[in-house]
Protein backbone atom coordinates (compact mmCIF):
# COMPACT_ATOMS: atom_id res chain seq x y z
CA UNK A 1 0.00 0.00 0.00
CA UNK A 2 2.89 2.47 -0.35
CA UNK A 3 1.19 3.89 -3.44
CA UNK A 4 -1.69 5.14 -1.27
CA UNK A 5 0.73 7.26 0.77
CA UNK A 6 2.12 8.74 -2.42
CA UNK A 7 -1.34 9.53 -3.69
CA UNK A 8 -2.27 11.28 -0.45
CA UNK A 9 0.97 13.25 -0.45
CA UNK A 10 0.43 14.26 -4.05
CA UNK A 11 -3.12 15.37 -3.36
CA UNK A 12 -2.04 17.35 -0.30
CA UNK A 13 0.77 19.08 -2.17
CA UNK A 14 -1.44 20.02 -5.10
CA UNK A 15 -4.08 21.37 -2.71
CA UNK A 16 -1.50 23.66 -1.12
CA UNK A 17 -0.15 25.08 -4.37
CA UNK A 18 -2.50 28.04 -4.49
CA UNK A 19 -1.05 31.08 -6.24
CA UNK A 20 1.47 32.91 -4.07
CA UNK A 21 0.42 36.21 -2.59
CA UNK A 22 2.35 38.91 -4.40
CA UNK A 23 2.77 42.29 -2.73
CA UNK A 24 1.97 45.31 -4.85
CA UNK A 25 5.29 46.80 -5.95
CA UNK A 26 6.03 50.13 -4.35
CA UNK A 27 8.45 52.92 -5.16
CA UNK A 28 9.94 55.20 -2.53
CA UNK A 29 9.82 58.97 -2.20
CA UNK A 30 11.85 61.11 0.20
CA UNK A 31 12.48 64.77 0.94
CA UNK A 32 16.17 65.63 0.96
CA UNK A 33 17.87 66.48 4.24
CA UNK A 34 20.05 69.01 2.43
CA UNK A 35 18.96 71.99 0.38
CA UNK A 36 19.80 72.74 -3.24
CA UNK A 37 20.59 76.00 -4.98
CA UNK A 38 18.24 76.72 -7.90
CA UNK A 39 20.90 77.12 -10.57
CA UNK A 40 22.20 73.55 -10.92
CA UNK A 41 19.70 72.28 -13.51
CA UNK A 42 17.69 69.08 -13.58
CA UNK A 43 20.74 66.79 -13.71
CA UNK A 44 22.25 68.62 -10.74
CA UNK A 45 19.04 68.15 -8.75
CA UNK A 46 19.05 64.42 -9.62
CA UNK A 47 22.66 64.19 -8.39
CA UNK A 48 21.65 65.90 -5.15
CA UNK A 49 18.93 63.25 -4.65
CA UNK A 50 21.44 60.46 -5.19
CA UNK A 51 23.93 61.95 -2.74
CA UNK A 52 21.52 62.98 0.01
CA UNK A 53 21.68 61.43 3.49
CA UNK A 54 17.92 60.70 3.41
CA UNK A 55 18.34 58.48 0.33
CA UNK A 56 17.52 54.88 1.26
CA UNK A 57 20.53 52.57 1.45
CA UNK A 58 19.69 50.67 -1.70
CA UNK A 59 20.98 50.56 -5.25
CA UNK A 60 17.94 52.31 -6.74
CA UNK A 61 18.19 55.46 -8.82
CA UNK A 62 16.32 58.50 -7.47
CA UNK A 63 15.39 61.59 -9.47
CA UNK A 64 14.07 64.96 -8.36
CA UNK A 65 10.40 65.72 -8.94
CA UNK A 66 11.24 68.92 -10.75
CA UNK A 67 10.44 70.27 -14.21
CA UNK A 68 11.58 72.96 -16.55
CA UNK A 69 9.92 71.84 -19.79
CA UNK A 70 12.84 70.89 -22.00
CA UNK A 71 14.63 68.00 -20.29
CA UNK A 72 11.90 67.10 -17.77
CA UNK A 73 8.16 67.63 -17.96
CA UNK A 74 5.15 66.03 -16.29
CA UNK A 75 2.35 67.36 -18.52
CA UNK A 76 1.96 69.71 -21.46
CA UNK A 77 -1.80 70.01 -20.81
CA UNK A 78 -3.57 70.23 -17.44
CA UNK A 79 -3.57 66.86 -15.62
CA UNK A 80 -1.91 65.26 -18.69
CA UNK A 81 -5.14 65.17 -20.69
CA UNK A 82 -3.19 63.55 -23.53
CA UNK A 83 -1.82 60.77 -21.30
CA UNK A 84 1.57 59.78 -19.99
CA UNK A 85 3.18 60.43 -23.39
CA UNK A 86 3.14 64.17 -22.54
CA UNK A 87 5.95 63.60 -20.05
CA UNK A 88 9.64 64.06 -20.81
CA UNK A 89 11.92 62.05 -18.49
CA UNK A 90 9.07 62.29 -15.97
CA UNK A 91 9.77 60.77 -12.55
CA UNK A 92 6.37 59.19 -11.87
CA UNK A 93 5.27 56.09 -13.75
CA UNK A 94 1.69 55.11 -14.68
CA UNK A 95 -0.10 52.90 -12.16
CA UNK A 96 2.87 52.79 -9.78
CA UNK A 97 2.30 52.89 -6.02
CA UNK A 98 4.53 55.31 -4.09
CA UNK A 99 5.41 55.20 -0.39
CA UNK A 100 7.35 57.39 2.02
CA UNK A 101 10.90 56.03 2.16
CA UNK A 102 11.36 56.57 5.90
CA UNK A 103 8.50 54.32 7.05
CA UNK A 104 6.75 52.88 3.94
CA UNK A 105 3.59 54.87 4.67
CA UNK A 106 1.36 54.89 1.60
CA UNK A 107 1.45 58.17 -0.34
CA UNK A 108 -0.44 57.66 -3.62
CA UNK A 109 -0.80 55.56 -6.74
CA UNK A 110 -0.13 57.39 -10.00
CA UNK A 111 -2.89 57.16 -12.56
CA UNK A 112 -2.56 56.09 -16.18
CA UNK A 113 -1.23 59.56 -17.10
CA UNK A 114 1.66 59.23 -14.57
CA UNK A 115 0.25 61.90 -12.24
CA UNK A 116 -2.30 61.69 -9.44
CA UNK A 117 -5.48 63.57 -8.65
CA UNK A 118 -5.29 65.72 -5.57
CA UNK A 119 -7.28 64.34 -2.69
CA UNK A 120 -5.86 60.86 -3.32
CA UNK A 121 -2.54 61.47 -1.51
CA UNK A 122 -2.81 59.44 1.72
CA UNK A 123 0.03 60.91 3.80
CA UNK A 124 2.39 63.87 3.40
CA UNK A 125 5.89 63.10 2.10
CA UNK A 126 7.35 64.52 5.34
CA UNK A 127 5.78 65.72 8.61
CA UNK A 128 7.91 68.88 8.70
CA UNK A 129 6.66 71.78 6.58
CA UNK A 130 9.66 71.93 4.26
CA UNK A 131 9.65 73.74 0.93
CA UNK A 132 11.11 71.91 -2.06
CA UNK A 133 11.72 73.05 -5.65
CA UNK A 134 9.26 71.66 -8.26
CA UNK A 135 8.70 74.10 -11.12
CA UNK A 136 5.12 72.75 -11.28
CA UNK A 137 1.67 74.31 -11.30
CA UNK A 138 -1.23 72.68 -9.45
CA UNK A 139 -2.33 71.14 -12.80
CA UNK A 140 1.04 69.37 -13.34
CA UNK A 141 2.14 71.74 -16.13
CA UNK A 142 5.38 73.74 -16.08
CA UNK A 143 5.32 76.89 -14.03
CA UNK A 144 6.93 79.98 -15.55
CA UNK A 145 8.56 80.27 -12.11
CA UNK A 146 11.58 78.01 -12.55
CA UNK A 147 14.58 80.26 -11.82
CA UNK A 148 15.09 80.69 -15.59
CA UNK A 149 15.08 76.92 -16.28
CA UNK A 150 16.99 76.26 -13.06
CA UNK A 151 19.99 78.14 -14.39
CA UNK A 152 20.33 81.09 -11.99
CA UNK A 153 19.98 82.32 -8.44
CA UNK A 154 19.37 86.00 -9.12
CA UNK A 155 17.08 88.07 -6.96
CA UNK A 156 13.80 89.00 -8.59
CA UNK A 157 13.36 85.59 -10.27
CA UNK A 158 11.25 82.89 -8.68
CA UNK A 159 10.94 79.13 -8.53
CA UNK A 160 7.77 77.16 -7.83
CA UNK A 161 7.96 75.04 -4.70
CA UNK A 162 5.88 72.37 -3.02
CA UNK A 163 5.23 71.83 0.68
CA UNK A 164 6.24 68.52 2.23
CA UNK A 165 3.55 68.47 4.93
CA UNK A 166 0.68 68.78 2.46
CA UNK A 167 -1.56 66.23 0.74
CA UNK A 168 -3.44 68.65 -1.55
CA UNK A 169 -2.20 70.53 -4.62
CA UNK A 170 0.27 72.53 -2.50
CA UNK A 171 2.34 69.36 -2.23
CA UNK A 172 3.63 70.25 -5.74
CA UNK A 173 2.67 73.92 -6.05
CA UNK A 174 2.61 75.89 -2.80
CA UNK A 175 4.55 79.09 -3.51
CA UNK A 176 6.96 80.81 -5.87
CA UNK A 177 10.04 81.58 -3.81
CA UNK A 178 12.93 83.88 -4.66
CA UNK A 179 15.76 82.18 -6.51
CA UNK A 180 18.34 83.53 -4.06
CA UNK A 181 17.19 80.83 -1.60
CA UNK A 182 18.03 77.16 -1.38
CA UNK A 183 15.33 74.57 -0.76
CA UNK A 184 14.87 70.84 -0.42
CA UNK A 185 13.99 68.34 -3.20
CA UNK A 186 11.34 65.64 -3.45
CA UNK A 187 13.13 62.56 -4.76
CA UNK A 188 11.42 59.63 -6.49
CA UNK A 189 12.71 56.10 -6.96
CA UNK A 190 12.93 55.08 -10.61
Amino acid sequence: MPWLGLLVAKNNSSASTSPPIVATPQWKIFVTAGVSSPYIGVSGFDADCMGDTNKPADSSVYKAMIVEGTTRRACSTPMCGGGAAEGIDWVLKPSHRYVRASDSADLFTAGSAAVFSFGTWSNPPDAAALSFWTGLTASWTNSPSNCLSWANNLGGTFGATGNSSSTNSSVISAAALDCTGSYHLLCVEQ
